[in-house]
Order: C-alpha cells, then structure tokens, then sequence
C-alpha cells in the first residue's frame, strides 16, 4: 500500500526539482546539465555542471524563478511519446541515460520539458514553496544544490527569521543593519587578536630570558630543560629560544596543550 503523505512529499520535491533544473539553466546558461540528483520525502538535492560558485544574486534570482512559477499554479502535462518526436519539441533528456522508442514527457507549459517516469504534482502551485538551504561543490566543475518545499520551506523561513531576531536582539540593531555590525565585531576582534599576539610575544621574551638566565653549564654548554604553561606553537617558540641563544644551549621543553603533552628539543 503506497504511503499517500511520503508520496506526496516526493511529488512536491520532484516537480520542484524540474523547475530547478530549468531555472538554472535561464540564470546561468545553456551549459548547466544535470550530474546527479536524489529526490525523497525530506528534501531535493542536485548536481549541475558548472564551473563558479552560486553568487548570493544568482541563488535568489533561481528561487524567484522556481516560486513564481509556482505562484502561476500550472498544470502539468504528462503523456507517452516517441522518443524522437519528444526530442523535436525540446524535451530535456539526461546526459548517458538509455532512452527505449516510448518515452514518458512531463510538461510545465512554457517553462520545463523533460522526459521522466517519475511521480509528479498535478499544478505547480501545490508545491506551495520552494527554498535554496545549500549551495556547495562537488567536484572540479560540479556544484549541488540542496533545497525543500512545502511545509519544510516554510519551516526553514520561520527558523531563519528566529534567528535573524536573535541576531537583532543580541546586536541591538535592526535587519538591515545586522551585517554592518556583525562586521564591527569582526573588525575588533581581529584588532583585539592582534593585541594579544603582541603581548604573548612580549611575554614569551620575558620566558626566554629567565630561562637563559638560570641555565645549567654542562661541560661549557647551556642545558636547558623545563615544563611551561600556556605555550600556543611549541615548535615556534623552540625556534626563538635558538634565534635568543647567543651561545651553545641545548633546550628541552615540554607543555601540554588540550590535554596534549607535546615537547620539544
């Protein structure tokens, strides 16, 4: 017995997957061709040869396209045609798929043509929403795109916006003005970093000297072996023992870091 509410959900993310393909195409060029997709109840995820990142414009412009679409509430077209004659009339086939004489075309009018034996909605509008939740890369000139519909596009919505209120919240600013903030925090935290760097430096001089200082002479060598504290690169700090050395010294030092005991010689 088919589960009527999971089936559906694959409707809504199948159909949405074909106007995805489309509006890639209309966005970024009659290059885009589809590598690879996944389509099930929670989600709609494909690959599409292209060879840059999604900029943010050309992410918004495709879910414009797709939710306009949308909006039109469509119905679709599905018939059985010969392969051939689907060809002539500009359906889309995938690239190394084996096609038989008949084959299944599913329409959106005006928009998307592609042959399919997939379970597809009766009108556009029933996918209700469609929503980008990923953009990433695959592979050298392969990019995936993961995205839902329906009730989970919604969802996402309403999660982004608790967070968008959050970040207002805790930034005590408005919306608009979220990334001019975030950006300040940003800014004075690389500034406060850099602070801080220099104080290390300064700090572990101090450490070197006093070590230098209480070195033990082993047959006309300096010995050198202890356990420091708060050491960030080990290595980077042996090496400015030698820099600071100006006669023959052997250092042994140990730190732990994380739980990590490292040492260095």
């Amino acid at each position: 017995q088919v589960d009527s509410l999971r089936r559906n959900k694959i409707r809504l993310n199948h159909t949405a997957t074909h106007l995805l393909h489309s509006a890639l195409k209309k966005v970024l060029g009659k290059h885009v061709q589809q590598a690879g997709s996944l389509v099930d109840e929670d989600k709609l995820r494909f690959d599409l040869t292209h060879y840059e990142k999604l900029t943010k414009e050309e992410t918004n412009k495709i879910e414009t396209i797709v939710n306009i679409e949308i909006l039109k509430n469509v119905s679709l077209s599905v018939s059985v045609k010969n392969f051939d004659e689907a060809k002539s009339q500009g359906a889309q086939a995938l690239f190394g798929e084996k096609y038989g004489d008949l084959v299944r075309v599913v329409d959106v009018p005006g928009f998307s043509m592609e042959l399919c034996g997939g379970t597809h909605v009766s009108r556009t509008g029933d996918i209700g929403s469609f929503k980008i939740v990923s953009e990433s890369s695959l592979a050298s000139g392969v990019r995936r795109i993961e995205a839902v519909t329906g009730i989970r596009a919604i969802e996402k919505a309403i999660d982004q916006s608790s967070t968008i209120n959050d970040l207002k919240k805790s930034l005590s600013c408005s919306s608009e003005d979220i990334l001019i903030e975030m950006q300040k925090l940003i800014d004075s935290n690389k500034k406060f970093l850099k602070e801080i760097a220099r104080f290390k430096s300064v700090e572990d001089r101090q450490k070197i000297k006093i070590m230098l200082d209480n070195a033990k002479k082993v047959d006309g060598c300096n010995v050198i072996v202890d356990k420091l504290e708060e050491i960030g690169d080990l290595k980077s700090f042996g090496q400015d023992c030698l820099d600071k050395s100006k006669t023959s010294t052997v250092f042994l030092i140990g730190s732990v870091k994380d739980k990590r005991p490292s040492i260095v010689c």
